[in-house]
């Protein structure tokens, strides 16, 4: 196995989206791991742990911006 001569992670944009609403994981705890992989945040005030199901639009938009901004 040959190891990789970089790493993409840290040239790679980071995109999160937190569910204001989230009781499993807590949305400030969200916020703190988007703040700490310096993601491009979304979020959804009224949103579940569910918002791929409750805001599929708003999930769509995100995985679409992060597919251009990572070509």
């Amino acid at each position: 196995m040959s190891r990789s001569s970089r790493t993409r992670w840290k040239d790679i944009p980071s995109y999160a989206m937190v569910a204001g609403q989230d009781y499993n994981i807590p949305p400030k705890a969200e916020q703190w791991m988007a703040d700490r992989a310096h993601a491009r945040t979304v979020t959804i005030d009224n949103a579940s742990h569910a918002v791929a199901v409750s805001h599929p639009a708003a999930v769509a938009d995100l995985i679409l911006r992060a597919a251009r901004d990572t070509r």
